[in-house]
């Protein structure tokens, strides 16, 4: 199946996309999402999306504006709105870029370097911090040699950005209570050590919880280090693992409005062709208003979205009250959401890209369906 037929490239990173650029996403056999790279094993999924498994299967996500990519099509249907909002994939899920840090089998092995102030005398190194796994008392888990603060470090091979990292207890009964709970998160600049976060109060740890750190951080450091001065209440500082990610962000479904709006972009309850209102929901900001001179010649604005496949969009928003449905239906809020686009209604296929409705939130149907929406920090 064609590429997005925009007039931007397709890209590897996210970071370095432009407007109107693309981007290959994929879900992986363990469920999880990534952008870029090979889509060698992966199958493409059809514009008009699907109700099978997203296992190893790929679509593609347009970059609208800063910090934000929306996908090229509908990527399944017959799923509910309730069913999604339970998933998280109505107003988000957390996605991070993949963990900067290999995992470690030495201090120094496969890549970059692991130091830390000191190791308990029971460890093999500091590495056990970066090795993915959380295996009991005083395995896989760095701990001090007996002190109650400390730090731990990871070189990298070459400098690189890190916007957020996590923090993981141990799964040991004695890890709570010697988690970090005051720190400073540092990067060092060949010179001296830049405070990058300061984090306080963090207690009540449970083993194995991980914890999320975003900062804001623009500079590439080479070495970065997580600098505790404060426990929760042990001899000594353990920490099950510490990650570090490129950058962070969201998936979601997109916005498309509460009601409809006339052809002057007013509110309006009956208007079903004219857009949604608010007017600045990200369908008809982002969809409908695509620039044309971002459109390949000779192609239009369904070569970049499919829109005109008869698979409508589920939108975040409940209908106002009053609004009225293609049939003459009155939306009740407690029962409805909203969707956009393109959806086959009383057996026609509706091929108006601004066309707005709403049906019962928990309907499965082969005509509405997930359109994935991606969400960054930007610089």
């Amino acid at each position: 199946m064609p590429v997005p037929a925009t007039t931007g490239q397709l890209q590897e990173n996210v970071l370095d996309m432009e407007i109107a650029d693309y981007i290959v996403m994929k879900v992986t056999s363990t469920g999880l999402h990534e952008f870029g790279g090979t889509t060698a094993g992966y199958t493409e999924t059809p514009v008009n999306g699907t109700k099978q498994s997203l296992l190893n299967t790929f679509i593609y996500m347009v970059k609208v504006d800063k910090g934000l990519l929306i996908a090229d099509r509908v990527r399944s249907h017959s799923v509910s709105w309730d069913s999604l909002n339970v998933q998280k994939a109505i107003e988000g899920n957390t996605w991070n870029s993949a963990n900067l840090i290999p995992v470690m089998t030495s201090n120094t092995s496969p890549s970059g370097i692991v130091s830390a102030s000191s190791v308990s005398s029971n460890q093999n190194g500091a590495f056990q911090a970066f090795d993915g796994k959380l295996v009991g008392a005083w395995k896989n888990v760095w701990y001090t040699n007996g002190e109650s603060t400390g730090w731990l470090a990871y070189e990298f091979p070459e400098p690189k950005i890190v916007r957020k990292y996590t923090v993981i207890c141990g799964d040991a009964t004695d890890t709570p209570a010697s988690s970090p709970k005051d720190w400073i998160f540092e990067g060092w600049d060949g010179d001296k050590w830049d405070q990058l976060d300061y984090v306080y109060g963090q207690t009540n740890w449970s083993g194995s919880q991980k914890r999320h750190f975003l900062i804001e951080n623009n500079t590439p450091y080479r070495k970065y280090r997580i600098n505790v001065f404060s426990n929760n209440g042990s001899a000594f500082l353990s920490i099950g693992e510490l990650e570090m990610f490129e950058f962070t962000g969201i998936m979601r479904s997109l916005t498309g409005g509460v009601t409809n709006a006339d052809g002057n972009g007013h509110l309006s309850l009956i208007d079903k062709n004219q857009g949604g209102w608010p007017t600045n929901n990200e369908w008809d900001k982002y969809i409908v208003n695509f620039p044309i001179d971002k459109i390949q010649p000779g192609k239009s604005l369904d070569d970049v979205f499919h829109w005109k496949v008869g698979v409508a969009t589920w939108c975040q928003e409940t209908p106002v009250n009053g609004t009225r449905h293609h049939d003459g239906v009155t939306a009740g809020a407690s029962i409805h959401r909203i969707w956009r686009g393109s959806a086959n209604v009383s057996g026609s296929v509706r091929q108006e890209v601004n066309y707005s409705n709403f049906s019962g939130s928990s309907i499965s149907s082969t005509t509405i369906g997930y359109r994935p929406v991606f969400e960054y920090r930007e610089k």
